[in-house]
């Protein structure tokens, strides 16, 4: 049986053995027990060594600050710290867990004095390197003061950065940043309080939104005037409003009125436009059946002459030429004469003269009519 394996076994009659034992002296134990991944660590107490983990430790009661330390490489390693009371023949037990890898008091000491010059240069980074450093005391005594101290530094000199950024913003005009300037000032972040230069960042702002109301205002005032609904619209609101114009709620009115009289004669216009259309449209059907009507007028003239001479296949052509003229013919006169009063006069006279050829076939005697009965 190894030694380990044999304390192990006895550990229970130990602890009560070891507990007697300083009950007798006033003293009281610690052990400090260890899983694998910090067996052999470090022990220290108070600053002082006591030898490897596991120990069991005979102390005098009060408070005492524990530290277990393995290490990892040259500059690394990896700690356990707590602070407990001891009490007066009492034993106390603590389990060990290791902290991640952190660097060494030898390492810890180098880089706290590369981050601390670099802090001093106003590099934010260190900055707030070095407040860790003296918070967790590594490479620097450990001291709470000083760690608040470089933190404010940190977060100084951010607003400061800020604050430079936002100032040459605002001086190349931006509106925003002038605001935000402004606000700084007042508050004293990143720059010094000044109620002067907030007040004259405040006035820079107003007068350049003044001038960019004004330009939109000259812009919209150009297309109303052309007859733009909305920028009449618009206009109007500028003036109720007073944006980038002197406010006036007659001014509103005017423009609201003359923007409801453009709606009006834009709707007038659109629709004069689509009559006109249906009027060309029209027309155009008109004077095809005017031209049909045309050729059949023509071709009964040649008709009735070649009646005259006694040639009857000619007649014989136009009658079966000449219903299928004549549907297309009275479609396009009926259309006309409902669609397009205006022209009924000149409807009712290809009416009249289609009705005068009609008459001449109804005669049995007629030319046209003999010839539709030799067919």
């Amino acid at each position: 049986m190894s030694v380990k394996e044999l304390i192990n076994k006895c550990s229970i009659p130990l602890i009560f053995s070891l507990f007697a034992i300083s009950y007798a002296s006033a003293e009281s134990v610690l052990r400090v027990k260890c899983k694998d991944s910090a067996s052999d660590a470090a022990v220290f107490i108070n600053g002082k060594s006591y030898g490897k983990c596991p120990a069991d430790i005979f102390l005098d009661a009060g408070e005492i600050s524990l530290r277990v330390v393995k290490t990892v490489d040259a500059e690394r390693e990896r700690v356990f710290e707590t602070t407990l009371m001891l009490r007066d023949n009492r034993p106390e037990i603590v389990n060990v867990v290791l902290a991640s890898p952190q660097l060494n008091q030898k390492a810890a000491k180098v880089q706290a004095q590369e981050a601390l010059q670099k802090a001093k240069d106003g590099d934010i980074a260190a900055m707030q390197q070095v407040s860790d450093f003296y918070e967790k005391g590594l490479g620097l005594v450990k001291n709470a003061e000083n760690a608040e101290y470089w933190s404010r530094q940190a977060i100084d000199k951010q607003d400061e950065n800020a604050a430079r950024a936002i100032l040459t913003r605002a001086e190349a005009g931006d509106i925003d940043a002038m605001a935000q300037l402004a606000t700084l000032y007042e508050q004293g972040q990143g720059v010094e309080r000044s109620e002067a230069e907030a007040q004259f960042w405040q006035q820079k702002r107003e007068q350049a939104i003044a001038v960019l109301e004004n330009q939109e205002t000259s812009r919209v005032l150009a297309l109303a005037k052309k007859g733009d609904i909305a920028a009449m619209q618009q206009m109007a609101e500028f003036y109720r409003e007073g944006k980038g114009i002197d406010k006036s709620s007659e001014k509103a009115a005017e423009w609201e009125a003359k923007a409801a009289e453009e709606k009006v004669q834009q709707a007038l216009a659109k629709a004069n436009q689509k009559r006109k259309q249906e009027v060309e449209a029209e027309l155009w059907g008109y004077q095809s059946g005017k031209a049909y009507l045309s050729g059949f007028i023509a071709a009964g003239k040649m008709v009735g002459m070649d009646a005259k001479a006694g040639d009857t296949s000619a007649a014989s052509s136009i009658v079966t030429f000449s219903p299928t003229v004549l549907v297309v013919t009275a479609v396009g006169l009926a259309t006309d004469l409902v669609s397009a009063p205006f022209n009924a006069t000149t409807h009712r006279q290809l009416q009249n003269e289609l009705n005068a050829r009609a008459a001449v076939w109804d005669k049995p005697n007629s030319m046209v009519a003999k010839a539709y009965a030799q067919q």
